[in-house]
């Protein structure tokens, strides 16, 4: 048989296969699309205050307000810096301005082990359904507030969503309580406890600063 004739049948599976990831690649983009108009239109209303993103960072699901965040983006390039802390990812160049980069769930893990052990023991049953952890297709920058740091991202491990604060039920963690980084627990209507994470707080608190020597 002429080896030739096998060419078309090549050809057609390279195109399936071509067709298949761009398919996924909208499907992504068209999700995040979705999720920036929801983002812009809930921080246009008056009910701001009580409009969370669901988030994975690391093993934990998080709630973190809108007005700690001005924008989610697809992942950028990101430039290590050379003898960094592992918390500092690296620069990223986004719209003309270079931002410093967070490796979030370094941050938040090292905050819940000196303050709230109970915490890690309470998502320890549902880290699971989260999936895979690190950096994958789905990790996003999400860009802080100018109004609480200048020039600073974060990463997220994965988008699930925005809710409202009122469709949350309350979930008691003892050592949540007072606590002005992780302001409150929750439970979402499958189940899942989440943390509601103050990004302003984290930043300022002594266990962050101490990430810098």
């Amino acid at each position: 048989m002429d080896a030739t004739s096998d060419l078309p049948t090549l050809a057609a599976t390279a195109a399936g296969a071509r067709q298949s990831k761009a398919n996924r690649l909208g499907d992504l983009q068209a999700f995040q699309a979705r999720i920036a108009e929801k983002i812009a239109n809930a921080q246009a209303t008056t009910t701001l205050g009580q409009s969370l993103l669901a988030v994975q960072v690391g093993g934990y699901g998080v709630h973190i307000p809108l007005h700690d965040m001005s924008a989610l983006l697809a992942m950028p390039e990101i430039s290590p810096m050379p003898l960094a802390q592992q918390w500092l990812k690296g620069l990223a160049v986004v719209r003309a301005e270079v931002l410093t980069v967070l490796d979030l769930a370094y941050c938040l893990h090292t905050y819940i082990g000196v303050h709230m052990p109970d915490l890690a023991q309470a998502s320890s049953s549902t880290k699971h359904l989260f999936g895979e952890q690190g950096q994958s297709s789905q990790t996003r920058l999400l860009i802080i507030n100018p109004l609480i740091q200048n020039q600073l991202a974060v990463l997220v491990d994965k988008v699930l969503g925005i809710v409202s604060a009122d469709t949350l039920s309350p979930y008691s963690l003892s050592s949540a309580s007072g606590d002005p980084v992780i302001k409150r627990a929750s439970i979402d209507v499958n189940g899942t406890v989440f943390i509601e994470l103050s990004l302003g707080e984290l930043f300022k608190s002594a266990t962050f600063l101490k990430l810098n020597y």
